[in-house]
């Protein structure tokens, strides 16, 4: 009996040095995972709405609408707005048509919506620079329709295309 039980632990103490010898020759490597990372920027915008406009009325006409930006962490963009899609409108001179009416009107970077800060599409000149954090950003439009303008009554329209420019 204990030279069976010999053979028998010298068997098992065999058959566990087999595998521990062929683990311990297993060949091993490395492999990089890589990707590239493009910058994006979304943008959305809430209409801007006049309300009525009397022509007879001494003061302005004033609104306010909002823009809503988001893109990629450390993304530097600029906002433009273009001139519209009413004939014969710019950026110094937006307008609203109704028929073969116009309206004039404007729309500013800021509150006081002074004639330096127009909000174009010129970099660098008139747009609204920002910096992406990867959340929604908001940012104001604020516009006016100048006082004493004698048009028709009716729904004047105007279509602007805002650019995010990254």
């Amino acid at each position: 009996m204990d030279t069976s039980f010999g053979l028998l632990r010298a068997a098992l103490t065999a058959a566990l040095i087999v595998p521990l010898a062929t683990v311990a020759q297993s060949p091993t490597t490395t492999f990089k995972v890589t990707t590239n990372v493009q910058a994006s920027c979304q943008v959305s915008a809430n209409d801007l709405n006049f309300g009525n406009y009397s022509p007879n009325a001494a003061t302005r006409n004033d609104a306010q609408s909002e823009l809503k930006v988001t893109c990629s962490p450390n993304v530097q963009y600029n906002i433009a707005l273009n001139a519209g899609t009413s004939a014969g409108a710019s950026i110094d001179t937006r307008k609203m048509t109704f028929g073969s009416s116009t309206l004039n009107y404007q729309l500013y970077r800021t509150s006081s919506r002074n004639s330096n800060e127009v909000w174009g599409d010129t970099v660098g000149s008139n747009t609204l620079q920002g910096n992406g954090t990867g959340t929604q950003q908001s940012y104001p439009v604020y516009g006016s329709v100048p006082a004493g303008q004698l048009v028709s009554p009716g729904t004047y329209i105007d279509t602007i295309t805002v650019n995010v420019l990254f």
